[in-house]
């Protein structure tokens, strides 16, 4: 309407019609311009030349912006290069603004579209420059050209029609910028048409801004590196963030999925949080993969988020072996192994087979260097490809062949198949020394020598072999060998020496000369019996004149015994490996050795001698004996075996016997003669026989006081018949006192045991020939039981009492006896010990006092050396003490009363109570934990409160511990009606409402409706309930809150009534509510300050607020006040400070206000102080006052000033006596204040002081200074719970006095005749002037000279 009038206004010749069918198009045309016009402003003007330089895909490469993460660095290499001149054109800040068109960001778009039209053409277009936002962007080529720089990927744009020569190739052209979009993600509302028929500037502008703010998010933000061994799948989280307050969807895309993998392709983010998204990679291939995961938002509403790029890359660690393949060769043997080959892919593969990283290694795998100057690749494959089905399996033969040893060898055997994957196995290899060669045996005497030369070929037959073996299967030609080799000799045996080295020429090689100057420089070597001083030997030159292509290597076998000595000659060189196996035989010498045995008598030891016979033939050797007796024995006539089928001598054993009859050291000789060689072997034979060892341990089984009878076997090992003396060192045995045995025969001793107590003894029986002294003698162990118990006594008690029995007990020896007593079982008291006079005979007092309830067996043990063991069997019967019964509980219903029981701990240890109870309703235990000291007892709170009117309550309360037993209970309560209001008192100032609430419990075990009614006498509302419901219904057992307010209009006191009321049964419970008028908190501190040790007698006026003037005329007396005290001063404050209401004697010091009271002070502390405090006046008609006072006592003026001298680093001590203010002891503490001096020290520091009239206690206060300076002092302070003293002290160094003395002691002077013997010295020592008598020396003999 306003259009229309504007229009007829301005041309009046217009009508509203034509007016109205304007208004549509002037409207579109409006609101567009006012719509760019603000994306100008708002959009197009955030494109300047500073964020135009940072935009992502500003480079010549398109990886060129891509940076891994800090710690991956090293997987992505940048080469840093000089920017190329489109990039320097696109960025540089001349001509921008020079334009009369385009704006500046207009002008940057344009470079913009110009750069990547340049980065993405790859001359598959001609050259162009876009200065036009509708022609140059018609054919849709540099779009498509700007999106493939950024998105290099796109299948949609990789077919685009150029040149376009018909309106279908333009449209086709920008049919495929539409799908490229939507391939991409990208949605904007632009049609083909607007990009081929006709094209606007301002919407291909918008469409261009578009691109220009969506592509750069297409660019890969990082790289995101996947580094993980062959075969070791890995999974990266992508965290995404969402900072803004709506959801985000994002769709997700792997540009391939052959290496990675995504489990979902949707995410969403929440408001404010922060999604990890999972990325698997599996790794198949050792190189290089690459892919890419683009997030793309899906629109909801307004809510778009830019897209994100990620590159992903992988990188491979390393190599890790699926199985490792053990195999083992000789050296220069072939081993082989079938390696069975697992596929792990999904996919039948053709793999082809590959050896890599072969070297040698040790046990550990550490690479070590050859020693041979030929390297040979040791493993070796039978195939170059083999095929297996999906997780199938096949066979590969892998030949090993070692040309080192002992040596370990590792490689990698490889399957690769280009499409399915790649997998590794470990081949390691183990070698072992070569065969010998060839194998001579030698024989030398022991302790003699021998040779022997062993001929070296130059080639070695099983090197040659194995080479061989190689070039068959197509290995490179074999290299020549050198003319001159040089092996290092190594010997296994110390009993063979050998030089060091040895040298093998060819016989076309090098001169003689040069092998012999190669000879000489062979250094001996052999390890432990190697020559030191060999050389190396070669075989005479031949006819021709040529050497021989053999040397021969000389051994030197020195046996030190007869025997066999197998020894092993290896030769080490950087050609070859050879071992030669020697078989040296030491036959035995005459010889001579001494033998010694080392026995007990009657006991034999035998020493086997060796015979080794390494012949054919068997040896019979015979002994000769040369003794005194017969103590050494063995067979007359011997025969050793010959050497074993296999070629091994065999080792034949003589024995030889030492048998004494009794304790000797004797000597013999030994000769044995070997007839089959003739040889002698001589032994000095030595045999010491020792005391006999028992015949036999004896265990013998009795019981105490009762006989047991036991035989024991003598033995007389003599000629004659022997008579046997019988000793022993055991008690309460019986016997014959001796036994005859005759010649070479055994006897029966009978021995009879009567032990008189219970236990072990251990102890031995010797029977001695009388003639000859030889003894015989058993290790007698006797195990004695206890006797049958005289009687068997039953013991009935009730646990924690006791009863006792009498035990008599009889003396029937003419000495004193002491009985020992042990008691076993629980709850046994009596003495352990009982003494009895000569014939006496007395009563034992036994006494069980158990703790436990059980039935357990005991004993009651007497034992006596003299009177022996006796005892009685108990039987033992704890039973359980009977409950106790409680005085019945009255208690009203909704209350609560106590009751206190009181248990003692018989035992010696703390006992902690555990307790349990039939009715936890009605009866509880108030204390959390019950501990009952060693020896002491406790006092347990049991609260009653009752849940029914008129009825008995019963509850059985147990309390137990495990070592002190078990105290029971009864306990019974009735409930009562209730009677007595219960007292409520709230306090509130005047015309301040303050709620408080009362709590009430339902006591019964149902669910009751109460009743609640506020009667009040006060002014109306100073009381009133909140809640208004007047009927509550309440819980079994539960509890209710019943709020109100007090609202005091006046300084008096306020009372209602609460009552609370159920039906059935019909009771009323009653609460008197009091309310407290306070007055208006008084700001004022009111300070009493004094100086410790002082008085302050005062009178203090207060102001009481709202105070009637009326009740304040004449009823001062009856305010009254107290003192509230924090509970850490009351202590001594109750003692020093007392407050009334009174008035000053003096009228004309009386208070004059009304609304004033007078108090009366008295403060009097004895030591400083420092306590904030409330005084509370209140007055019986109602009101309440507070005041905040402060009461401080300050330190007192110093008791005394002590001053004390002290030399340096001497201490000095002043003693005074202290006695209490009162006639009783008082802790005190004593130290000196923080700013004191540290040489000042006091003691005691703390304990007890003597009250008052007493010589006091005596304080010792140490003075010792440890420099010099200005006097120091210090404050002591003693102080007790309620008196403070302190003292000066005052610390000086003695006052220094020079000392005087009157004559010198110490002569200074010299006597007349010293003075002239001291000159005549020092006249002879004048010095002599050297250099003029030279000189004139020198004059002499020139004029000498000159004559």
């Amino acid at each position: 309407e306003q259009y229309v009038r504007y229009i007829q206004g301005i041309s009046p010749g217009v009508t509203r019609r034509h007016a109205e069918k304007q208004f549509y198009h002037k409207s579109m045309e409006a609101w567009l311009t006012c719509v760019l016009q603000t994306i100008k402003i708002f959009l197009l003007n955030r494109i300047t030349l500073k964020a135009f330089k940072v935009l992502p895909g500003l480079a010549e490469l398109h990886d060129h912006s891509m940076s891994g993460p800090p710690e991956e660095t090293d997987a992505i290499v940048e080469v840093k290069k000089p920017p190329c001149p489109e990039l320097l054109s696109a960025v540089d800040a001349k001509g921008l603004a020079d334009s009369n068109v385009y704006s500046v960001p207009e002008a940057i778009l344009l470079r913009w579209l110009n750069f990547h039209y340049w980065r993405g053409n790859k001359d598959r277009y001609p050259p162009r420059t876009v200065v036009r936002f509708d022609t140059d962007l018609e054919d849709s080529v540099v779009l498509a050209l700007v999106i493939q720089s950024h998105v290099p990927e796109c299948q949609a744009l990789q077919q685009m029609r150029y040149p376009c020569t018909s309106i279908e190739h333009y449209e086709e052209n920008a049919v495929r910028i539409i799908a490229a979009l939507q391939e991409i993600g990208l949605v904007h509302p632009i049609q083909p048409t607007d990009i081929i028929s006709s094209p606007q500037a301002k919407d291909m502008l918008l469409f261009v801004m578009f691109l220009y703010m969506n592509l750069p998010h297409y660019v890969p933000k990082t790289v995101i590196v996947f580094s993980t061994m062959l075969g070791v799948n890995m999974t990266k989280n992508i965290e995404l963030t969402n900072p803004s307050k709506k959801a985000i969807t994002y769709n997700v895309a792997l540009s391939s999925q052959a290496h990675f993998s995504i489990k979902e392709d949707q995410v969403k983010i929440d408001p404010k949080q922060t999604v990890s998204f999972p990325i698997e990679y599996q790794s198949r291939f050792s190189r290089t993969v690459d892919s890419q995961i683009v997030f793309t938002s899906r629109r909801e509403g307004n809510v778009h988020a830019a897209a994100m790029v990620f590159k992903l890359r992988s990188r491979c660690t390393g190599r890790k072996p699926r199985r490792t393949i053990p195999v083992s060769a000789v050296l220069y043997e072939v081993g082989a192994v079938d390696v069975e080959v697992d596929n792990p892919f999904g996919e039948e593969a053709d793999f082809q087979l590959i050896l890599r990283e072969s070297y040698a290694c040790d046990a550990d795998r550490n690479p070590i260097k050859s020693k041979r100057c030929e390297a040979y690749d040791p493993f070796h494959l039978g195939a170059n490809r083999v095929s297996v089905k999906a997780h199938g399996t096949a066979k590969v033969t892998v030949h090993f062949m070692p040309f080192e040893a002992p040596a370990h060898f590792t490689a990698l055997l490889g399957f690769y198949d280009q499409r399915a994957g790649e997998f590794y196995y470990e081949l390691f290899g183990t070698s072992s020394p070569p065969l010998p060669l060839e194998t001579y045996k030698l024989q030398v005497k022991a302790e003699e020598h021998g040779t022997k030369d062993l001929i070296l070929p130059y080639r070695n037959v099983q090197l040659d072999r194995a080479r061989m073996w190689l070039e068959h299967r197509g290995a490179s030609a074999r290299q020549q060998l050198p003319d001159t080799i040089v092996y290092d000799v190594k010997l296994s045996s110390p009993f063979f020496l050998a030089p060091k080295q040895v040298v093998v020429m060819n016989a076309t090689g090098k001169s003689e000369a040069a092998a012999k100057d190669t000879r000489n420089a062979a250094v001996a070597k052999g390890g432990t019996g190697n020559l030191s001083s060999a050389t190396t030997t070669t075989a005479a030159p031949a006819a021709g004149g040529a050497a021989p292509s053999v040397a021969k290597l000389s051994l030197e076998f020195r046996p030190k015994e007869p025997g066999v000595y197998p020894c092993t000659v290896t030769l080490t060189s950087d050609v070859d490996i050879r071992i030669y196996q020697i078989e040296g035989t030491g036959t035995a010498p005459n010889t001579h050795c001494v033998l010694n045995f080392h026995t007990q008598a009657r006991r034999h030891i035998t020493q086997e001698i060796p015979i080794v016979n390494p012949t054919d033939r068997e040896w019979v050797v015979k002994p000769t004996f040369v003794q005194n007796g017969n103590e050494f024995d063995g067979p007359r006539e011997f025969l050793a075996k010959k050497k074993a089928a296999n070629g091994q001598a065999t080792t034949s054993y003589y024995p030889l016997t030492f048998k004494p009859d009794w304790m000797c050291d004797c000597k013999a000789q030994l000769v044995l003669q070997n007839q089959g060689t003739n040889e002698t072997y001589e032994y000095e034979l030595r045999g010491v026989a020792e005391e006999p060892l028992a015949e036999e341990h004896v265990v013998i089984q009795c019981v105490a006081r009762e006989k047991t009878q036991h035989k024991f076997t003598v033995t007389n090992y003599s000629n004659t018949t022997a008579s046997f003396e019988v000793e022993s060192d055991l008690v309460h045995i019986s016997g014959p006192s001796s036994i005859q045995v005759e010649p070479r025969g055994k006897g029966d001793y009978e021995l009879t045991f009567q032990p008189l107590q219970a236990g072990t003894t251990i102890g031995c029986i010797m029977f001695r020939d009388t003639q000859t002294s030889y003894y015989s003698w058993y290790t007698v162990e006797l195990v004695t039981l206890p006797p049958k118990p005289q009687q068997c006594l039953t013991l009935t008690c009730v646990v924690r009492q006791a009863v006792a029995v009498d035990i008599q007990l009889v003396n029937p020896l003419d000495d004193v006896v002491v009985f020992e007593v042990g008691l076993n079982g629980e709850g046994l008291l009596g003495e352990s010990e009982f003494v009895l006079a000569p014939k006496e005979t007395a009563t034992y007092e036994l006494v069980f006092s158990p703790l436990l309830p059980a039935k357990t067996k005991g004993s009651a043990v007497f034992y006596n050396d003299l009177v022996g063991e006796f005892w009685y069997d108990l039987d033992l019967i704890a039973e359980q003490a009977p409950p106790e019964t409680i005085e019945l509980l009255e208690c009203e219903l909704g209350g609560t009363v106590h009751a206190d029981l009181r248990i003692d701990n018989p035992t010696d240890e703390e006992v902690v109570l555990k307790y349990r109870s039939t009715n936890k309703i009605n009866f509880k235990v108030l204390q959390q934990k019950i501990v009952l000291p060693p020896l002491d007892g406790a006092n347990i709170t049991v609260e009653y409160s009752p849940s029914s009117l008129g009825s008995n309550e019963e509850s059985m309360l147990v309390f137990e511990h495990a070592t002190a037993g078990q105290w029971g209970y009864k306990l019974q309560g009735l409930g009562l009606p209730p009677s007595e209001p219960r007292k409520v008192t709230v306090v509130a100032q005047v015309s301040r409402a303050v709620s408080s609430t009362v709590t009430f419990k339902n006591p019964f075990l149902e669910t009751i409706t109460a009743f609640i009614m506020l009667e009040s006498k006060a002014d109306k509302n100073v009381f009133q309930l909140l809640n208004r419901k007047a009927k509550v219904q309440i819980g079994p057992l539960a509890t209710t809150q019943i709020p109100f307010t007090f609202t005091p209009s006046s300084m008096t006191q306020h009372v209602a009534d609460l009552a609370v009321s159920i039906a059935k049964p019909n009771l009323t419970w009653t609460y008197q509510i009091t309310g407290v008028a306070e007055a208006p908190v008084d700001s004022t501190l009111h300070a009493f300050t004094v100086q410790a040790r002082e008085t302050l007698q005062t009178y203090y006026f207060l102001t009481l607020v709202g105070l009637d003037a009326a009740m304040q005329a004449g009823s001062h007396d009856q305010l009254s006040c107290y003192l509230d005290v924090p509970q850490q001063h009351q202590a001594i404050v109750s003692r020093c400070f007392e407050v009334s209401i009174a008035n000053n004697p003096d009228p004309s010091k009386r208070p004059t206000d009304p609304s004033q009271v007078s108090l009366k002070v008295n403060f009097a502390p004895l030591r400083p102080f420092v306590a904030l405090c409330n005084l509370v006046i209140t007055r019986p008609s109602g009101g309440r006052w507070r005041f905040d006072v402060k009461l401080e006592a300050t330190e007192p003026e110093v008791d005394d000033i002590i001053s004390m001298q002290s030399p340096l680093n001497k201490p000095a001590s002043v003693a005074f006596r202290l006695s209490n203010h009162t006639s009783v002891y008082a802790d005190f503490d004593a130290f000196f204040d923080a700013e004191s001096a540290y040489e000042f020290t006091v003691s005691p520091t703390s304990g007890v002081l003597e009250p008052a009239g007493s010589n006091g206690t005596t304080f010792v206060i140490t003075y010792k200074p440890t420099e010099y300076g200005k006097p120091v002092q210090g404050k002591l302070i003693i102080q007790t719970e309620d008196v403070y003293w302190s003292y000066l002290v005052k610390g000086t160094h003695p006052k220094y006095s020079a000392p005087v003395v009157d004559k010198p002691k110490v002569a200074t002077r010299l006597n007349r005749q010293v003075q002239q013997e001291m000159q005549k010295n020092q006249e002879a020592r004048k010095r002599k002037n050297f250099i003029r008598d030279n000189m004139a020396g020198a004059h002499g003999a020139d004029a000498v000279k000159d004559g």
